[in-house]
């Protein structure tokens, strides 16, 4: 854990507001041009976590492909190893000690133990309305017949832009004219 801001307040009594980040949040506030030749990403990830002082518990089960050639360009370290992951299908979650967090990666949703007294969580459907003589789940959204009812504005709150002529914008007849 890392305090990133400290802020007195109070008029009469001296009052103190910490804030603290996780162990990844240096790695959110670096930005990087680095190249990693005959890696795998479990490996770049490794050293990059490594270099932040970020304690690594490898609960890795499947086999990643080298990469020739991988790019850091101008993206944080947090950014670079989290499209990484993402691209390989790692995940990652913290393990809490008294005295420690470790960063755990795993491949396999197997691989995480349930929390106490939440092995098991009950699920109650909620009845939905009658539709068409029957009663069932009604999808709503993209994915359903109808929308969820999201409220639209009834006036716009900004005035809208007024065009303006950019030099060089594509007008019509301008080709042409170019052409002769």
């Amino acid at each position: 854990m890392a305090v990133s801001a400290v802020e007195l307040t109070g008029t009469r009594y001296a009052v103190y507001q910490l804030t603290v980040e996780p162990d990844l949040w240096p790695m959110k506030r670096d930005r990087n041009l680095r190249i990693f030749q005959g890696q795998t990403v479990p490996q770049i990830v490794k050293t990059l976590l490594g270099e932040h002082q970020v304690n690594v518990e490898d609960k890795l089960t499947g086999s990643y492909r080298v990469w020739d050639y991988c790019v850091q360009y101008q993206e944080s370290s947090l950014d670079f190893i989290s499209r990484l992951m993402e691209l390989e299908g790692i995940a990652y979650y913290f393990s809490h000690e008294a005295d420690k967090h470790t960063l755990v990666l795993t491949d396999a949703a197997t691989q995480h133990q349930p929390f106490s007294g939440y092995e098991v969580i009950p699920y109650h459907q909620t009845p939905v309305r009658r539709q068409h003589g029957r009663r069932g789940y009604q999808p709503v959204g993209a994915g359903g017949q109808r929308d969820a009812g999201h409220l639209q504005p009834r006036r716009l709150r900004l005035p809208q832009a007024e065009r303006v002529a950019v030099p060089g914008a594509a007008e019509p007849g301008l080709a042409e004219a170019r052409q002769h």
